[in-house]
């Protein structure tokens, strides 16, 4: 859990922003462009929370922000059940049927802003990735693994697969190649993505185990390409267990994925594309924060506000101005 406190001129403040409390972050434009794109929230932290993502949890907290003043912020025909936020003096430009708002105003499809639902005081400092400090070995070679697949609760099907790296054991493991990889169940793992890689686009990134037994893996990013597709996301529709981060190297991040992806994105300094789509109504659940954002297609984005009771994917916090001092106390 994070707790935070702001002190600025001897007057306390309260910061929705500490954390990272929004569905899609980017530092310049972003641009929703295709039709059936929509954000919203829910928790899954909740004791109501069945284990799965269904439309009876939805929120309005699908926030969609850029630090960006300029007016590049194209929100086209989506349905943001959520706020919209630009640096300041911003602006944004909506489609038609481009609806932002609570849950009743875009459900009923009401085309544009709800009152008090935008605003341009988005100012939040956002750092870069540094590779942890710590011992690093080269991950195990490769090895034949069994994937389940889930539709909520139920496994649909099994498949034997083969994997270029199969980890069994926690620890921070370094990846030179673009192979897939299985990570097994009860393992947290660091994965580090070595700048030689040159692009990093596994079909498969698996975590094993669902629940208490599920994988955990944080994967640090440190090459220039990094495409995922819905092979690469976390079991048991929890972000929390699958966080990318990119260095400053990573400058291009995809998403080609045609089905449900689960995972949190901290990609500060890469432009995020994301191309295909289907006709799911999950598609995409957790958080991005990223240069750049184009949707070019069919997307539900779900955000996971578990994530920033986690400070997940990395701590944000509000850029100050010159006279003012943080405290910022974290608890885990």
């Amino acid at each position: 859990m994070q707790v935070a406190a702001l002190f600025c001129v001897g007057v306390w403040l309260a910061s929705s922003q500490l954390g990272h409390g929004q569905a899609l972050v980017a530092v310049g434009a972003i641009d929703l462009k295709g039709n059936s794109i929509m954000t919203d929230s829910f928790d899954s932290s909740a004791p109501d929370y069945p284990g799965y993502w269904t439309s009876s949890i939805r929120k309005a907290g699908g926030d969609v922000v850029t630090l960006s003043s300029l007016t590049n912020f194209n929100i086209g025909n989506a349905s943001v059940a959520g706020h919209v936020r630009t640096g300041s003096g911003g602006s944004i430009s909506l489609g038609p049927s481009g609806s932002v708002g609570d849950l009743a105003w875009v459900d009923a499809f009401t085309p544009g802003v709800e009152l008090g639902w935008s605003s341009d005081d988005a100012h939040i400092a956002i750092r870069n990735v540094v590779i942890p400090t710590v011992p690093w070995t080269v991950a195990p070679g490769s090895g034949s693994a069994t994937v389940y697949y889930y539709t909520g609760t139920n496994i649909t099907a099994t498949n034997l697969h083969s994997f270029s790296h199969v980890i069994t054991s926690p620890g921070n493991y370094t990846i030179n190649n673009s192979g897939d990889i299985y990570v097994g169940t009860n393992c947290t793992v660091n994965l580090w993505v070595l700048s030689s890689a040159g692009t990093f686009a596994p079909n498969y990134l698996y975590e094993a185990g669902r629940g208490t037994n599920a994988a955990r893996v944080t994967c640090y990013v440190d090459c220039t390409n990094c495409t995922l597709g819905t092979s690469d996301s976390a079991q048991g529709w929890l972000a929390q267990n699958m966080v990318f981060l990119g260095t400053t190297n990573c400058t291009s991040l995809k998403y080609s994925g045609n089905g449900d992806f689960t995972a949190a994105l901290y990609f500060p300094q890469a432009n995020f594309q994301l191309s295909g789509g289907g006709s799911g109504i999950v598609d995409f659940i957790g958080c991005s924060v990223t240069k750049t954002v184009q949707f070019n297609g069919h997307y539900h984005f779900h955000f996971d506000e578990a994530l920033a009771q986690k400070g997940l994917p990395m701590p944000l916090f509000p850029d100050l101005p010159s006279n003012c001092s943080a405290l910022v106390v974290v608890r885990t």
